[in-house]
């Protein structure tokens, strides 16, 4: 009896740990602070293994002003999460603009009406941490599981 007991709630948790994932994977939308000053902020997850994932993010500076990057990241069994830009490319007419890659510090509050991501940003500049880095604040919530699914 006990024998399936332990058999039953090991696979509980294995898959709620893998359904979780699921959930995280979409479009999440919400805004980037800095220094005061909001941007529209998305974040485009997909997950190709267990407690990894990769995607986009989206900074809107202005409607013509984008700042797109490609991520990984890795989820932890306690919900928060460690994002890193790979790649970094500016849409816009500043294109002398200079754009660091960010690290990106977030925790997944999970919810049946609301799941959210909170947490905090800052610039991977080659010469350190300094006053002058860049860094913030980020909200977001969940807007899509699939967005290219109508």
């Amino acid at each position: 009896m006990l024998r399936h007991l332990f058999l039953f709630l090991a696979c509980s948790i294995s898959c709620s740990t893998v359904s979780a994932q699921k959930n995280l994977a979409g479009l999440w939308e919400g805004v980037l602070s800095l220094k005061g000053k909001e941007y529209k902020f998305e974040i485009l997850f997909t997950i190709p293994e267990k407690g990894r994932f990769e995607g986009k993010t989206y900074i809107y500076e202005s409607e013509r002003d984008i700042v797109e990057a490609s991520i990984h990241g890795k989820l932890h069994q306690d919900r928060s999460m460690n994002l890193y830009d790979l790649e970094v490319s500016y849409t816009g007419p500043s294109e002398w603009v200079e754009i660091y890659k960010k690290n990106y510090q977030l925790v997944w509050h999970r919810s049946i009406f609301q799941s959210k991501l909170e947490g905090y940003w800052q610039e991977r500049i080659p010469f350190g941490v300094n006053e002058k880095t860049k860094r913030g604040r980020i909200f977001l919530k969940k807007i899509k599981d699939d967005p290219n699914k109508v």
